[in-house]
């Protein structure tokens, strides 16, 4: 029965995307902890970055309900956002790991 439903997408889908363990695994898998570096990262962000993940959700919810969770790569055209926005909290670490050696250093 869940194999007929599987093909017609829609609730259906969604109700087995959402239920099964393995769509998960896949999804953490690909992004990793580039979904924590999001919102790490969401004030260093450049507002046209920001405005780019406003097609996350749209897009999530499209492929939870069209397509399944397990199949990685169709997950895969929005990892880019997801990594650039890793990379702009790095930096940001970077320069706060920097300023605060400075700040060390002039005290001594």
């Amino acid at each position: 029965m869940d194999e007929r439903l599987e093909n017609l997408g829609g609730i259906s889908l969604l109700r087995i995307n959402l239920t099964n363990p393995d769509g998960w695994v896949v999804l953490l898998l690909i992004f990793n902890v580039l979904w924590i570096a999001v919102f790490a990262a969401w004030k260093y962000l450049p507002e046209i970055v920001r405005r780019l993940f406003i097609i996350v959700p749209i897009f999530l919810a499209i492929h939870f309900l069209a397509g399944k969770t397990v199949e990685g790569r169709l997950y895969l055209p929005i990892l880019p956002l997801f990594v650039m926005a890793g990379l702009f909290w790095l930096g940001s670490q970077k320069s706060e790991i920097l300023k605060k050696s400075d700040n060390l250093l002039k005290t001594d």
